[in-house]
């Protein structure tokens, strides 16, 4: 039995969500803790719902254009058309494993083409 519980928002079925881990100070995570549990929550939902307003003052195409055009000056394709496959199915790996969805993948590689 729970002494102090916590309030959950019910995650649908439908929604995919993604883990993504990180390491914070020891004050930091002190703090969350006393926060969450002060305000029926959990340490996940108040970092979620940060990164939720972090991503709706962030996105828009205007801003993923942005950030492809920053991803692509830091690449150049080599000279040889053998290479520049090569070259490209590694980049595409790489992307998936990173977490980056098909479109702006996508993006990525057609911007890479035109340099």
């Amino acid at each position: 039995m729970r002494i102090l519980s916590v309030k959950g928002k019910p995650i649908s079925e439908t929604t995919r969500r993604k883990f993504v881990g990180v390491f914070l100070s020891q004050q930091i995570n002190s703090f969350l803790s006393l926060y969450a549990l002060s305000k029926q929550t959990t340490k996940s939902m108040i970092i979620r719902d940060q990164m939720e307003e972090w991503h709706q003052s962030k996105r828009g195409m205007d801003a993923t254009r942005e950030l492809i055009k920053e991803i692509t000056d830091r690449l150049e394709l080599p000279d040889a058309p053998s290479a520049q496959m090569t070259y490209k199915r590694k980049l595409k790996m790489e992307l998936k494993r990173k977490g980056i969805n098909q479109d702006d993948l996508t993006a990525i590689l057609t911007v890479l083409e035109r340099k």
